[in-house]
């Protein structure tokens, strides 16, 4: 008998609000695609290219835009097997199919979202989502030759069969051969399950407990651990998890923060509604440390009586603070955290916004996704990485969103996956189109299809999903540009 996976749900990321204040809805869906993205020692001398709308590389017959102009999705070109190459037709970026049919069966394969890490520390590993049951493939990649190696894993499983949740698995940050993930549920016929925390290597197929949090926080209790996430400052050592309990409709109860390195609960937070306790309030849905390991971002199920959207815990200093639903604080949406900065959509600005943990009413405005009439599209949603070590430039994939129908839709940008620099010029980096249709209207376009990439260490590849305009199914796909 096999425990699959009982509870995977599209996330509730750090900063994973509707984000127009008149009109937005939360969805995504998935297919994946890689790109490498430029090396580092070009971004100085290209500075000047991009400010002045000149463009920073040129691919075949496309071109990186780095302009306000709308660029118009051209027909499909022909789509490969998984292996095969094109080339995007608008920005020239090349793309390489990552899978197909015969890796699985529709609905298909991609990422989960943008803040866990598809490829390993040294881009020689891809973790792929597949289907919406809990099973994945890990594939061999090629950086240096651009080419997709052989599948190793499929679903690997704990002994007597016993799923794990890979929705929130992520890769060791140094180690290019360690996952850290957890199981997805709790059942007293399996000892293997409930709040235990484990360590995977492809290589060998092997696991290893690293943690049961039941004896401590849940003693007796048919509780389990859900959505990790984990601080990336290159130690793999602040973890933060979600606690649930079977069957109960007040999920999670707790979020728990731990300290691997120590092995010390640092903190276990009642997420009761009723509780107020100074400034922080609860009703939370997601919870996860920035870069540094020293903030914990939160968000909330809704606006709550106070106007707070998303609250951030200091923890070397112990004091909660909020993000309000107003104007003045631009609420943002499908963000992510730097090392103590956040950055995402704004709510009310439509611009996309960063500021410092330490300071989170004070905002810097990144990019206004302004036309070059100065026009803002109101009509797409996205969701945002910051995963790479270089924190001079943020990812984010644009999607139409169907909930926004009737807002102003000057057509820029639309389905994009593009960079943004972190300096507050303006500058963007414009890199392909993901081709990716979203109307919510069946399994594979809707949630899972949305791109939500994702960014590798180095900032060399970008990974994301595309259902490739409504084909059917969705697929992992990687691309590779040069500036």
């Amino acid at each position: 008998m096999t425990l699959r996976q009982q509870n995977q749900r599209s996330p509730s990321s750090i900063l994973s609000v509707g984000w127009t204040a008149s009109a937005r809805a939360c969805l995504l869906g998935l297919c994946m695609i890689l790109i490498v993205a430029p090396g580092r020692s070009n971004e100085r001398t290209k500075s000047k290219d991009v400010l002045d709308g000149s463009t920073s590389s040129q691919t075949g017959n496309g071109r990186i835009r780095t302009d306000r102009r709308v660029y118009p999705e051209p027909p499909l070109p022909s789509l490969p097997r998984a292996g095969g190459k094109f080339r995007d037709p608008i920005f020239g970026t090349e793309i390489i199919r990552a899978t197909d049919a015969t890796d699985y069966h529709a609905p298909g394969c991609g990422t989960w979202y943008s803040q866990w890490p598809t490829l390993n520390s040294d881009n020689t590993r891809i973790l792929i989502r597949c289907g919406v049951s809990g099973d994945v493939l890990i594939k061999a990649f090629d950086p240096i030759n651009f080419t997709l190696g052989a599948t190793l894993r499929r679903s690997p499983t704990l002994p007597g069969g016993v799923a794990l949740d890979w929705q929130g698995a992520t890769w060791s940050r140094t180690d290019p051969d360690l996952i850290f993930l957890h199981v997805g549920y709790y059942n007293h016929d399996y000892p293997a399950t409930g709040m235990k925390l484990y360590s995977y290597r492809p290589s060998a197929n092997t696991f290893r407990l690293l943690k049961d949090f039941a004896p401590q926080l849940a003693p007796g209790k048919p509780d389990y651990l859900f959505e990790m996430h984990i601080a990336q400052d290159g130690k793999d050592d602040i973890f933060t998890f979600m606690q649930y309990r079977v069957g109960d409709p007040n999920n999670p109860l707790y979020f728990i923060v731990w300290n691997r390195l120590t092995d010390k609960v640092l903190y276990h937070l009642s997420n009761q509604a009723t509780q107020l306790r100074g400034n922080h309030n609860y009703d939370l849905n997601s919870g996860a440390p920035d870069k540094s390991g020293r903030y914990i971002v939160f968000s909330h199920n809704k606006t709550e009586p106070n106007k707070a959207r998303h609250e951030v815990l200091d923890m070397r200093t112990g004091l909660w603070s909020a993000v309000y639903w107003t104007g003045a604080d631009d609420v943002p949406s499908h963000g992510d955290s730097g090392t103590g900065t956040t950055a995402g959509h704004g709510n009310f600005s439509g611009g996309f916004n960063l500021r410092s943990l330490n300071d989170v009413h004070r905002f810097q405005m990144l990019f206004d996704f302004k036309d070059e009439h100065g026009v803002v599209n109101w009509t797409n949603d996205l969701h945002t990485t910051l995963y790479a070590d270089d924190e001079s430039w943020v990812t984010v994939g644009l999607y139409q969103d169907p909930s926004a129908k009737g807002l102003p839709d000057p057509g820029v940008y639309d389905n994009e996956v593009m960079q943004i620099a972190m300096d507050g010029s303006q500058r963007i980096r414009r890199l392909f189109h993901h081709r990716s249709q979203i109307d919510n209207l069946t399994p594979t376009s809707g949630y899972w299809a949305i791109p939500k990439p994702t960014i590798s260490r180095d900032g060399r590849f970008i990974a994301f999903t595309s259902n490739w305009e409504n084909s059917g199914r969705y697929d992992l796909f990687i691309a590779r540009i040069q500036f």
